[in-house]
């Protein structure tokens, strides 16, 4: 969640490098980071809000609730943000769909 720490490195007609792939080649299942600098106490609201939401979304889920993907939880976070429009859009999620399931005790 750092700054810039979403920014990839174009190469011409080789493929980009940056932070966020290395993380899902060391196999990480998804990445939050941010494009571009923001102001710290806004994308701390940003950070709160979405792990807020993820930790209820976990304690709720259920057999007849369908989990939801981490990344859909970003636009609640944005809101969030005093600056939406900037530190909100730059926070960016890498990475395949994740969710949080509770495992069945059997």
């Amino acid at each position: 969640m750092g700054c810039s720490s979403g920014a990839l490195l174009l190469n011409g007609s080789y493929s980009p490098i940056g932070a966020p792939l290395s993380y899902l080649q060391a196999r990480s299942p998804f990445i939050v980071a941010n494009l571009w600098v923001v102001g710290d106490f806004d994308i701390d609201r940003f950070a709160n809000t979405i792990l807020e939401a993820w930790f209820k979304e976990s304690e709720s889920v259920g057999c007849e609730h369908r989990p939801k993907f981490f990344g859909s939880f970003m636009g609640e976070a944005r809101k969030a943000c005093k600056f939406s429009y900037l530190t909100g859009a730059s926070a960016v999620c890498y990475g395949v769909p994740t969710v949080i399931r509770r495992k069945a005790v059997w």
